[in-house]
């Protein structure tokens, strides 16, 4: 339960980044959430992994989606993606 309620302030949009992924987001509330739901998605896997709901099937998206962030962030930073 903690993780989850963790999750929540995730979502609240913080940042400003003028790229492809963000211009909906920026024109619209000013600012996005957007890299930071893929940490959303994580915590639900986990959570749902340590509460032994298909447990490897989860572990394995936690993979995806942390290495997805990761990738996406090196792409950001060396401005790869945008």
């Amino acid at each position: 339960m903690a993780l989850l309620c963790l999750a929540v302030p995730l979502l609240i949009p913080n940042d400003a980044c003028g790229n492809a992924f963000n211009r909906w987001w920026l024109a619209k509330v000013g600012a996005s959430p957007l890299m930071f739901v893929p940490n959303l998605f994580a915590i639900v896997f986990a959570t749902s992994a340590l509460m032994g709901v298909h447990r490897r099937v989860n572990l394995l998206a936690v993979l995806a989606v942390g290495l997805s962030v990761g990738l996406l962030g090196l792409g950001h930073m060396w401005r790869l993606i945008w």
